[in-house]
């Protein structure tokens, strides 16, 4: 069985109005799952939630080839209407340089301006959307 994938790069440029430019990043990613994922059983959810676990993981382990291209989801029923769904985690690498440069692309992939900060992803999640504060 194949199961047909497409690059984050290529979805997220699909979805673009002709003229523009695409907005590459994590939450135009997640806001895509969200439209474009599959939604039985909370499963688009469940991927923004995982793609919200890999921006943390990616920021603390300094992974500095982090883009769009590295990002793949799964197309299911592609003959009907294909959903996505976040593939697995690939091409993950720890730099170890020190420089926090991930660190610093942490104000520009993220839309909140107060409250967040690689200290507080709890905080950032519920403001992204990941996930829902208490009570909600």
């Amino acid at each position: 069985m194949r199961i047909h994938c497409i690059s984050a790069g290529t979805a997220l440029r699909a979805q673009t109005v002709t003229g523009q430019e695409p907005e590459f990043g994590y939450p135009n990613l997640a806001q895509l799952l969200r439209r474009a994922g599959v939604a039985e059983e909370g499963r688009n959810l469940l991927d923004m939630q995982e793609l919200f676990r890999r921006m943390v993981f990616n920021i603390l382990i300094d992974n500095t080839d982090d883009h769009e291209k590295n990002h793949t989801l799964m197309v299911v029923a592609p003959t009907r209407q294909g959903k996505y769904r976040l593939a697995p985690a690939y091409d993950v690498l720890t730099t170890n340089s020190g420089q926090g440069y991930q660190e610093a692309r942490w104000r520009q992939v993220l839309p909140c301006k107060r409250g967040c900060s690689p200290s507080r992803p709890q905080r950032c999640a519920e403001r992204v959307g990941t996930i829902k504060r208490p009570g909600d």
